[in-house]
């Protein structure tokens, strides 16, 4: 059975709307596995902004669903 990882994320104040991205594994525990990076890359990437912008990456939905 496969899985796909779905996440849907907003780029604060630099975007008109959600964006939604999608990812198909092998296995459930590669999708929960794929599905923690993203998070943890998000967390990582809103503590650090270069450009000194305002923008930040908000995840609303990130879930592995059966394809």
């Amino acid at each position: 059975m496969s899985y796909v990882l779905i996440v849907i994320s907003y780029l604060g104040r630099s975007a008109f709307g959600p964006q939604v991205s999608m990812q198909e594994f092998s296995s459930l525990a590669r999708c929960g596995g794929a599905q923690t990076a993203v998070l943890l890359a998000v967390d990582r990437m809103n503590q650090s902004n270069f450009l000194g912008g305002v923008s930040r990456r908000e995840i609303l939905s990130a879930e592995c669903a059966v394809k």
